[in-house]
């Protein structure tokens, strides 16, 4: 007679053991907390706006009153227009090929793995970050103030210090994402700093830079219009009367403040 043996102790199932409180990790408390603080500051700033319909409405007469100041709107001249376009185009393009120039030792400093010193490299991100801060139509009413009014001078710098922020930015991330092998093997072959960045840096970086610059020139050309208002003698900003035919005279005159 055969007895039936019971199944060993190891067959039997387990109580599964409860899964672990998932942590809230600080990164993400943190960005819900500036979610909800955005949102708070969105809701009052709303309430304090007063913005009804009907403001909305009563504003319609504004609109009408401003469009009929615009109307009509007074062109230059051919020639004068193909000089100030030409104008225009020498401040944007020395204003860019200078912050260009500019970037590349800013870049060298506040990338991480060129830098010489850490402290240099937060003066490189700095200087960044304050010349991408300060809007280029400041830079320009400050240094319409110096040169004479309708110079082209206070349109190239402005723009070329602005520009420094953003081109030295991502200057110094392309940098920072070459490959270090090149490099280290100029130092291992005992070359210097400058032979390290020459040879074994720039060859990589140099389309990413160039395309860099072009993107800076397209935000430039766009901006530029603008400058006009600020004291530069460029386009984009009224003639002084509509039969003046002289190019230099409306560039001139287009200097002016309105």
């Amino acid at each position: 007679m055969t007895t039936l043996e019971a199944p060993p102790a190891t067959d039997l199932p387990r109580a599964e053991a409860p899964a672990p409180p998932r942590l809230i990790r600080p990164s993400r408390l943190a960005a819900l907390l500036v979610l909800v603080a955005m949102l708070a500051f969105s809701i009052y700033a709303l309430s304090t706006l007063d913005f009804t319909w009907s403001n909305v409405l009563g504003s319609v007469a504004n609109a009408v009153k401003v469009f009929q100041e615009m109307d009509p709107i007074s062109l230059p001249g051919p020639a004068d227009l193909a000089y100030l376009i030409g104008l225009t185009l020498g401040i944007v393009i020395l204003g860019t090929v200078v912050a260009a120039l500019i970037s590349v030792p800013v870049a060298w400093l506040a990338a991480e793995n060129t830098t010489p010193a850490a402290g240099l490299r937060w003066l490189g991100r700095a200087v960044g970050v304050v010349t991408r801060a300060v809007p280029d139509v400041v830079l320009a009413l400050a240094f319409s103030l110096t040169f004479a009014l309708g110079s082209p001078l206070p349109g190239i710098f402005a723009i070329g210090i602005h520009s420094v922020g953003m081109i030295s930015k991502l200057f110094a991330d392309a940098i920072e994402h070459s490959d270090d092998g090149p490099r280290l093997a100029i130092r291992a072959a005992g070359g210097s700093r400058s032979q390290e960045f020459w040879g074994g840096v720039f060859p990589q970086v140099l389309p990413s830079w160039i395309a860099t610059a072009l993107h800076r020139f397209d935000i430039n050309l766009r901006g530029s219009a603008i400058l006009g208002y600020a004291g530069v003698g460029a386009s984009g900003t009224p003639c002084a009367s509509p039969s003046s035919t002289s190019p230099r005279a409306t560039a001139a005159a287009s200097g002016s403040r309105p």
